[in-house]
């Protein structure tokens, strides 16, 4: 028996236990693309890198503060007399998820794709916002 395939029942009972659903796992991601998470007083910004994919090949989604992202770079058409001397770029779906703290403005998400990257700003609501506390007395 492969110790993958051996793997994949405790890999099934752990994704059930932390998402409280399991997940099809013969339909697999074939790539993760690369990450970029920064945090400022206001806001968090998601910065993904997919070259050679446009806004409609992707699918971004926020839930239970878990922010989702998701889609597929196909398969260039090729014909039979062209031979492939190196291909790098993975092709497939990718799925990317974070989970983030649960004061997000939902209805402030925005997100933009310039140039291969996908920038999505995720706005904290004024209850997440740090600010200063007055103290009183002497």
């Amino acid at each position: 028996m492969n110790t993958i395939h051996s793997l994949r029942p405790f890999e099934e009972g752990l994704t059930k236990a932390f998402f409280g659903k399991s997940f099809d796992f013969d339909d697999r991601v074939s790539w993760k693309p690369l990450v970029n998470v920064e945090e400022s007083d206001d806001s968090y910004r998601v910065e993904l890198e997919l070259p050679g994919l446009s806004k409609e090949d992707v699918h971004v989604r926020y839930e239970d503060e878990l922010l989702i992202v998701e889609g597929e770079r196909k398969n260039s058409e090729s014909t039979s007399d062209v031979k492939i001397w190196r291909n790098e770029r993975p092709k497939g779906k990718f799925s990317r998820s974070f989970r983030l703290m649960k004061d997000i403005d939902s209805d402030s998400i925005q997100a933009q794709m310039n140039q291969g990257v996908l920038t999505l700003t995720l706005f904290k609501s004024e209850k997440a916002k740090a600010r200063l506390i007055n103290i009183s007395g002497e």
